[in-house]
């Protein structure tokens, strides 16, 4: 039986089921570290929060894990997700030109409600990534005028951090190397993690506000966020994903090449033995390239996984599962990381160091799948999720009917 069209009126549903699918890996990524978004102890910075010298039997599945993560998890799906925002950023620029209204306007409305989203979510957790879509919102408004050609290039530009890059080649001539964090410093976050009250929480996070923002811009982070917002417009302009679904019989044939990249790349970053903190700068800047490749193959990977998903008739259902939690990506992002804090936290259960990193997989599966019921019930009833409703009304400066 012929499939439905994946464009129920003005929604693309594979988008929203491509946003979920990234919460997947999302909540893979923040758990599988329990939620640790910042230094820690040498003797405590394992995957799951566990001292390796506790780690006994265990030590060859931690390094399986590792790999997978390194490989697959990563920064993989945030670059999906930074995508897909892109994506939906020139979907909304064509919903809002249909609109009467100051477009200008109701982006700055937009951008400027997502960073005080942002700036809250970021006092409960330091690893806010919305401040920084938020900020990066405000020149896609003008970026969206350049030419498909200008898109691509200056979109791969950023993606390959050639800004930070070329700090990074700056200091070869004074051969420096990258250290790691003041212990200290690790220990104060530690602390924060393990017998921090919600008001220490607070003033941390806002104290290290500066700091962050410091590091995303010297790093070269903002510039590979906004190259992976450019190509996902582009690939919006363009209807990529619309074609993705038209080339059915030779789906695999794109996944299949996508998923063995992957690993030849993890293969030859741990033979380089790449890390941000022990190696030379040349090393630094060639496992940043093989790392930018990663995350482009890991976005065409998991864009054809999803569509599988959709063709695949007994697993259908799935994909609308992950569509349905895709249309409350925003609500859905903020109660994971409540659910993390609750968890891991002090202020909650105080679980951080006692669980491995499997079984932090394991609840974080078991939530995930909580999530993508309540989403599904959610919806049968209301038209948006809560955070949702509240960007939207800002935008708009009027708010719609939340409930069906």
């Amino acid at each position: 039986m012929a499939k439905k069209s994946a464009i129920p009126g003005n929604r693309i549903i594979l988008v929203d089921a491509l946003r979920g699918f990234a919460l997947f890996g999302i909540i893979l990524a923040h758990i599988s570290h329990s939620y640790a978004a910042g230094p820690l102890p040498t003797d405590v910075h394992t995957l799951g929060g566990k001292p390796a010298n506790e780690m006994g039997s265990m030590i060859g599945i931690y390094k399986i894990s590792e790999f997978v993560n390194a490989a697959f998890v990563n920064g993989k799906f945030y670059s999906l997700f930074t995508f897909i925002f892109g994506f939906s950023f020139f979907l909304q620029t064509k919903s809002f030109t249909r609109d009467s209204r100051n477009i200008n306007l109701q982006f700055f409305r937009r951008a400027l409600c997502l960073l005080l989203i942002g700036f809250i979510h970021q006092l409960f957790w330091m690893g806010d990534i919305l401040m920084v879509y938020g900020l990066l919102m405000l020149p896609l408004v003008f970026l969206r005028q350049l030419s498909d050609r200008r898109l691509l290039i200056i979109g791969l530009l950023f993606v390959f951090n050639i800004p930070g890059m070329l700090y990074e080649v700056g200091q070869l001539f004074s051969n420096a190397i990258v250290t790691n964090s003041d212990d200290k410093e690790a220990w104060a976050f530690y602390h924060i993690i393990s017998v921090g009250s919600l008001g220490e929480i607070f003033a941390y996070n806002l104290q290290h506000l500066p700091g962050k923002i410091h590091f995303q811009a010297l790093s070269g982070r903002l510039f590979v966020t906004l190259g992976f917002f450019l190509l996902g417009m582009l690939a919006a302009r363009r209807c990529w994903l619309n074609r993705v679904l038209e080339v059915k019989n030779k789906i695999y044939f794109i996944f299949l090449p996508a998923y063995a990249l992957m690993i030849i790349f993890q293969l030859i970053t741990m033979k380089l033995n790449y890390s941000d903190y022990t190696s030379s700068t040349f090393e630094i800047v060639l496992g940043s390239a093989i790392n930018s490749l990663q995350c482009l193959c890991s976005i065409i990977l998991y864009i054809s996984f999803v569509a599988i998903l959709f063709f695949t008739q007994h697993i259908h259902k799935l994909f609308n599962a992950l569509a349905n939690l895709g249309r409350t990506a925003l609500t859905s992002y903020l109660m994971q990381t409540a659910f993390g804090l609750f968890i891991f936290y002090r202020i909650g259960l105080g679980m951080f160091g006692h669980t491995t990193p499997t079984y932090n997989v394991l609840i974080g599966l078991a939530f995930f799948g909580l999530q993508m019921a309540l989403a599904n019930i959610w919806l049968r009833y209301f038209n948006y999720g809560i955070a949702e409703w509240l960007l939207r009304g800002v935008t708009f400066w009027e708010f719609q009917k939340l409930r069906k």
